[in-house]
């Protein structure tokens, strides 16, 4: 790295290496792992409040499992997105070229 002086406030940094990052297998199991964590959390979720209508009627339960699973999905997917797009730069940065 080469650091230039211009002025009282102006530098120029010049890289003379290469930049590791973008591995696309580590890019696409972060993107996979951040997604799908984000859903697993909130499936978990949704679960611990469908539990006390398991224990008086199973039917009953799995219905509001569901009912509860459907409105949380479209509330959770634009944070399954952002998860994935986070886990996928940590994953690619992570593993470096292939």
């Amino acid at each position: 790295m080469h650091i230039s002086e211009f002025g009282a406030d102006e530098f120029q940094i010049k890289q003379m290496g290469q930049l590791k990052g973008g591995g696309v297998v580590g890019t696409w199991l972060g993107s996979a792992a951040g997604y799908a964590s984000a859903h697993a959390a909130t499936s978990g979720i949704c679960a611990i409040i469908a539990t006390p209508f398991y224990i008086v009627n199973p039917v009953v339960g799995a219905a509001v499992f569901v009912g509860v699973s459907k409105a949380a999905h479209v509330l959770v997917q634009p944070i399954a997105y952002s998860a994935a797009i986070a886990g996928g730069i940590a994953g690619g940065v992570a593993t470096g070229p292939l």
